[in-house]
């Protein structure tokens, strides 16, 4: 999309159309920790039970973090539903104008569209300002 670097984070998922790398992460994080639960072995599931509700450890920390931006109280009622309901920044009623505009200035950029009455320069500063300000 070549934004410039101090794009406004609500306006990443909007314009890209793509899941933040947020919730992708906490995907498969949530994944790895549901394998390890159905593996056979069993120290991996014990050493999982003795650090879930540790938030001293890394992997407790992030599954309460996790909790609290769903809603959840237990780890086992997490789906990818409400993983995907996270919203990385939200955006308001009055900032949905700059997703249409940057998507026709990024489309004018490369080719796909024509923006009659507008230098390439004037499309930048638009597009520096409706990403920035």
């Amino acid at each position: 999309y070549d934004l410039p670097f101090q794009t406004h984070r609500y306006l990443i998922e909007p314009v890209s159309g793509h899941m933040h790398l947020k919730k992708i992460l906490i995907k498969r994080f949530i994944s790895f920790i549901r394998q390890i639960l159905k593996s056979s072995k069993v120290l991996p599931k014990q050493l999982f039970n003795l650090i879930k509700c540790d938030t001293r450890s890394i992997t407790g920390n992030n599954l309460r973090k996790i909790l609290l931006l769903t809603k959840k109280t237990v780890f086992e009622e997490i789906t990818n539903e409400d993983i995907e309901k996270i919203e990385y920044a939200e955006i308001s009623e009055e900032n949905l104008w700059r997703v249409k505009l940057i998507h026709e200035i990024t489309e004018s950029k490369f080719g796909q569209i024509e923006i009659n009455g507008f230098s390439e320069q004037e499309c930048e500063e638009i597009l520096q300002f409706a990403c920035t300000s």
